[in-house]
């Protein structure tokens, strides 16, 4: 049974209950302000990519397309080639690391590109996880 003070999401994070709304502006003091400005500049990046990106990989309706088709042909399920997607761009960030561990930079895009993309395959994973919670609550 979950406490009051919990609050259990469909996929199964369990964190403590905020007593009020929590935003990244109470994050104050020190480099609070710059932190806060990547993760708002990230987020707005994030978006846009799905935006601009979405329509060419899955259309209008259905965001999870892309993976659906790609699982079906190769008789895999969604979150096999999710996961495939996603460590391809993890990988080539790890590589930038290790060719480079004190400024790790890519030769055909900005690293930056790589983390947007990797923020938003765990987006897709997140909906995917979502979508099998919906479909089998009681699992």
């Amino acid at each position: 049974m979950m406490s009051a003070d919990r609050n259990t999401h469909p996929n199964g994070f369990d964190t403590p209950a905020p007593k009020t709304p929590v935003t990244l502006s109470d994050l104050k003091g020190g480099n609070n302000e710059q932190f806060v400005r990547v993760v708002e500049d990230t987020r707005a990046k994030c978006n846009s990519v799905l935006v601009t990106k979405g329509k060419d990989y899955s259309g209008e309706d259905d965001r999870y397309r892309e993976f659906k088709d790609t699982a079906n042909r190769l008789g895999l399920t969604e979150f096999q080639v999710l996961a495939t997607y996603l460590n391809k761009h993890i990988n080539s960030v790890f590589r930038a690391i290790k060719d480079n561990p004190t400024s790790p930079v890519l030769q055909a895009e900005h690293i930056s590109e790589k983390i947007i993309d990797i923020h938003n395959y765990l987006y897709f994973l997140s909906g995917l996880l979502d979508i099998k919670e919906q479909e089998n609550p009681n699992e």
